[in-house]
């Protein structure tokens, strides 16, 4: 029904590595740079990265990244994801009863919930048990369509640099401005995420700069997802 596509670390990260396995409980295939069968996802190569542009960064360009995955990928839905992210058990059930309801041509995104467990939990069960606060920022962990819709979006998406800030703000605005109907799913497709800290100090690289320079004057129509209905 549907894949993901998303980026791991070497070596992944403690959230990355629950959130992939959230993918893989919930039957969900994934294309992944960085990625590996031994974590249970299809690797994805020859992805142009930020060195192509000058940076000393091994972060993928995600328009080539959404390109290069989706010559792997079979299903009609696919979504961006940021592989931090984990997803409930019937997340395949919320989305088939979402596209019951508004059809395959539609553009989801959602907040995360933001849970802070220490130690970490013994089962992703207990992660959506815990207490969370809803992260509702301007910014998005998940960006669902139509394989089609996905393979116009990243065509049309500047050299934006992954993970590097307001990559996702175009995204909303692209989806937004091009006619899709779109909806905000924080309450059907929960998403979790372990809180955690950010290297302050080597904050922000060089290649942020180059993200905004992109965004130009759509850094001041950059929106929130809470002013889309509820699918």
């Amino acid at each position: 029904m549907i894949t993901f596509i998303s980026l791991l670390y070497k070596p992944p990260s403690n959230g990355q590595r629950f959130g992939v396995l959230s993918w893989t409980l919930a039957g969900i295939p994934a294309v992944v740079f960085n990625g590996g069968f031994d974590m249970g996802v299809t690797p994805v190569h020859d992805v142009k990265t930020a060195s192509c542009l000058g940076f000393n960064e091994d972060v993928p360009l995600v328009n080539d990244l959404v390109l290069k995955s989706l010559n792997l990928i079979t299903t009609p839905w696919v979504a961006l994801i940021n592989s931090d992210i984990i997803i409930q058990r019937d997340f395949l059930q919320q989305l088939s009863n979402i596209e019951k309801k508004h059809g395959g041509d539609i553009f989801l995104s959602c907040y995360r919930q933001d849970i802070n467990i220490s130690p970490l939990p013994n089962s992703l069960d207990e992660i959506f048990q815990k207490p969370y606060k809803t992260h509702q920022s301007r910014s998005g962990d998940i960006f669902i369509s139509s394989k089609q819709r996905i393979s116009d979006m990243a065509t049309h998406m500047p050299d934006f640099i992954y993970g590097r800030m307001v990559w996702d703000n175009w995204i909303h605005l692209y989806f937004q401005n091009n006619g899709t109907p779109c909806f905000n799913a924080s309450n059907v497709l929960r998403l979790r995420h372990i809180e955690h800290i950010r290297d302050e100090k080597n904050w922000p690289p060089p290649s942020v700069i180059h993200n905004y320079k992109l965004m130009g004057n759509n850094i001041n129509k950059i929106i929130g997802i809470d002013k889309w209905p509820e699918p």
